[in-house]
């Protein structure tokens, strides 16, 4: 739980979807969805998910 007894969600509800051909990557698509409800921290940045993952 976080402040105000809100659940963090981080990113919220993340997705990622890898597709290859020929064994190649052939597409690559993320992406995160966050709870706007008010039992939920606000959750952190798209961006700032990008960054941690491509790390």
């Amino acid at each position: 739980m976080g402040e105000d007894n809100q659940i963090n969600q981080e990113f919220g509800n993340v997705s990622i979807l890898f597709t290859s051909r020929n064994d190649e990557a052939y597409n690559l698509k993320c992406s995160a969805t966050a709870y706007p409800d008010r039992g939920f921290a606000q959750a952190k940045s798209f961006d700032q998910f990008m960054e941690l993952i491509m790390e």
